[in-house]
């Protein structure tokens, strides 16, 4: 008995597994009024659609999403009857009725519905239409040749004339002579900078030497004096050391002078000796 049931679940399971209807690209549907990760198609782009399906025959729609919620949008069938799970769509508005308008809402999503029924068997992800970036620039080009276009034909074409023709000269315009005025003006005043700066220079330079001679002659005279004060100062210490020894010496040979002492005698009697 439970073997009958695993068999009948392995047989049943991949068949409903493979009945699943659903998109693969754009990818199936998310939250309802959710435009956050919705897929941008630019027109003329060329997008492989694909899905999956256990349907024999289906319808492909692509709806309009409308600014109000339960609003039914207009509609455009891409596929009908078919029998394919892929379709290489050029995004654009083909099959749309003349009264969509496509300023009115970028959203669009895709639907399947099973061929000769109303009810839908799969939705898609909401995507958004956009213009392509080189829609502005084509514009422009395109408004600017019809300007030089407009500007030639309305540009008068020459008469032939019996009057002999005229070799025509050229003149100098005012911005021509202002530009050679302005060239002019910037050559002498880059030429009076330049030499401005150089006079500058060699003043600088001029004052730099005439102080470094100033301060070499100062310390050479300097050094001169002050040898000179030493030399001086040496003299009158040898002069001084000579003259007080020879003074002293004059002064002590004079005062050394012997004094003299009579020397003591006996007193001699007369009449002793003789007696």
């Amino acid at each position: 008995m439970h073997i009958l049931a695993v068999l009948l679940f392995g047989v049943v399971f991949p068949a409903c597994a493979r009945s699943e209807n659903r998109f693969r690209r754009p990818p199936g549907p998310g939250p309802a009024g959710d435009f956050r990760d919705n897929p941008v198609y630019t027109l003329g782009d060329n997008i492989d659609l694909q899905w999956e399906m256990d349907l024999k025959n289906i319808d492909l729609i692509l709806w309009q999403q409308q600014p109000t919620g339960n609003v039914k949008g207009p509609y455009a069938k891409l596929a009908s009857n078919s029998t394919v799970k892929s379709l290489v769509w050029t995004v654009g508005y083909a099959g749309f009725p003349s009264t969509m308008n496509p300023d009115l809402s970028q959203v669009y999503f895709l639907q399947l519905f099973k061929t000769g029924q109303s009810g839908s068997s799969a939705t898609s992800h909401y995507f958004n239409i956009t213009e392509p970036d080189s829609t502005s620039t084509s514009t422009s080009s395109a408004t600017a040749t019809t300007t030089a276009l407009a500007l030639a034909s309305a540009t008068p074409t020459s008469t032939p004339d019996s009057s002999p023709a005229q070799t025509p000269t050229t003149t100098p315009t005012d911005e021509d002579q202002l530009s050679s005025t302005a060239v002019a003006g910037i050559a002498v005043g880059a030429t009076l900078g330049a030499l401005m700066l150089l006079v500058l220079l060699a003043g600088l330079v001029r004052r730099y030497v005439k102080r470094r001679r100033d301060m070499a002659v100062h310390t050479e005279g300097d050094i001169l004096v002050y040898a000179e004060r030493q030399l001086r100062a040496k003299d009158e210490a040898a002069a001084w050391k000579l003259e007080l020894p020879a003074h002293s010496r004059e002064r002590f040979e004079v005062e050394a002078c012997e004094p003299r002492h009579e020397m003591p005698a006996e007193p001699v009697g007369v009449g002793m000796e003789r007696g």
